[in-house]
């Protein structure tokens, strides 16, 4: 069970983040932008935690296998921050390795 939650894991954000950055690519935005909004959208899962609860009440989903997706909504939304937090640190060190291209050039 273990194996089929990291695999919804592994799906779960390859499929939203993956589709949302290239729509962002797609849009015109630059890959941070891109990078993201993808990130962000692995937060959404209130959703998914609703949806799971009305399928448990309805008896499509089984308990094994709510678990499993309770998890999934979990990890995605917790995963926001730090991704976000990388995706900033790498923006910055790029902006620190192009200063000295920015700087106007010194007269002597």
């Amino acid at each position: 069970m273990l194996l089929f939650a990291l695999a919804c894991i592994a799906a779960a954000v390859i499929g939203k983040f993956g589709a949302c950055w290239a729509a962002a690519r797609i849009a015109g935005q630059p890959p941070l932008v891109a990078a993201r909004i993808g990130a962000l959208m692995n937060a959404r899962g209130l959703m998914q935690l609703i949806a799971l609860n009305v399928g448990l009440s309805a008896g499509l989903v089984s308990e094994r296998m709510f678990t499993a997706l309770v998890l999934v909504a979990l990890v995605t939304t917790l995963m926001t921050t730090p991704a976000l937090t990388l995706i900033d640190r790498l923006e910055a060190r790029r902006t620190r390795a192009r200063e000295p291209e920015l700087a106007p050039a010194a007269t002597a």
